[in-house]
């Protein structure tokens, strides 16, 4: 299937199908930061909000990934909440140095769609005192990805892609194992002239999803030192009876 063919005839319905795709979301401004997750008080690792940076208050829910020198995953888990910060502790893991990958999840806005950030630094554990890192700023200058996040088919379908020109990162979680295919279509403007277009297209069959890092490498290389005024995310998915899902979402750089 061609998405950029699909796109065309999709065109007039995009925005009517995406609004119907996606659940009514809550507004990201909140004055409530949430509960605290319980769990250890110990802060070896922390994730900083402030006046610069988004708010804390949008925060779902965010990872903290370790992986070794061999990058196989240490351990995964997920971040306490606390009112200025996220926080985690790194209790029985064993010394040594160790690659640290990051995400923050946001709450839905109001278009039905969240924002995953993401950013990797390396630790050399034991530490003595609490490494602290800066939360994301929300912009593409920042060294945070800032990452869309759709859902569909009554939540039984979230997908993850990158928004930033310098991230290749695309996911697919679904409930259960009823899609045959995706596919996934990356594309940059500036003002009317096109500077990058990629497609992603994967087989979804007896599978609950996927993730992958690479999968707009293309694009980023593309994108490399262009600049670029808004970008479109299209995508769609075909279960195995033939029911077909599209999303055309389009952003302007901020």
């Amino acid at each position: 299937m061609n998405l950029i063919g699909l796109k065309n005839l999709q065109k007039a319905g995009s925005i009517l199908a995406i609004a119907g795709l996606m659940m009514t979301g809550c507004k990201k401004e909140t004055n409530n930061p949430g509960p605290q997750i319980p769990g250890s008080t110990k802060k070896d690792f922390a994730i900083n909000f402030s006046a610069r940076s988004i708010s804390i208050a949008e925060v779902e829910t965010g990872t903290i990934t370790l992986r070794d020198a061999n990058q196989n995953v240490v351990t995964k888990k997920t971040f306490q909440k606390g009112a200025k910060a996220l926080y985690t502790d790194f209790t029985n893991i064993a010394a040594g140095r160790y690659t640290v990958e990051m995400t923050v999840n946001t709450q839905k806005q109001a278009d039905g769609t969240a924002r995953q950030y993401a950013d990797k630094t390396t630790i050399t554990l034991p530490v003595s005192t609490t490494t602290n890192i800066n939360a994301p700023v929300g912009n593409y200058a920042d060294t945070w990805y800032k990452r869309a996040v759709f859902f569909a088919d009554n939540n039984n379908v979230t997908a993850t892609v990158a928004m930033d020109p310098r991230d290749s990162y695309c996911s697919i979680k679904l409930s259960e194992a009823k899609w045959s295919v995706a596919g996934i279509q990356r594309s940059a403007v500036n003002v009317n002239y096109q500077v990058a277009i990629q497609e992603h297209e994967r087989m979804l069959s007896g599978v609950i999803g996927f993730e992958d890092f690479t999968a707009f490498n293309q694009y980023t290389q593309k994108m490399q030192g262009k600049d670029w005024t808004s970008s479109t995310i299209s995508m769609y998915l075909i279960d195995n009876s033939g029911h077909e899902v599209y999303i055309d979402y389009e952003f302007d750089k901020q």
